[in-house]
């Protein structure tokens, strides 16, 4: 499946609601094989908004929505660099991590 991708809980954001929150943290891995990130969400979402970032110049490469339970991302086309993915959700819950492209 690739190499995992630790993600950090950037917490929450833009609701003013207090309600208990389903687990919704997906585990994301870059695959260097095929070339893709590959999220596997938890299926309490319909679907997750990813973007990822170039962490040099942070030019925005990808700005995408997946499937909440799971779905691969082509990254075939990403220069060698390092690269910042952020993870939001429906919820208000934004995930950080970072990945290197060779």
């Amino acid at each position: 499946m690739g190499e995992r991708i630790r993600i950090k809980d950037k917490g929450h954001h833009g609701t003013h609601f207090d309600f208990p929150v389903p687990s919704v943290e997906p585990e994301v891995y870059y695959d260097d094989v095929a070339q893709e990130i590959i999220i596997v969400g938890t299926g309490n979402l319909s679907y997750y908004d990813v973007e990822i970032e170039s962490a040099t110049t942070w030019y925005v490469y990808i700005s995408t929505q997946v499937n909440g339970y799971y779905d691969a991302i082509d990254v075939s086309f990403l220069p060698s660099d390092t690269y910042t993915i952020t993870i939001d959700t429906s919820l208000g819950l934004s995930y950080e991590g970072e990945f290197i492209v060779n």
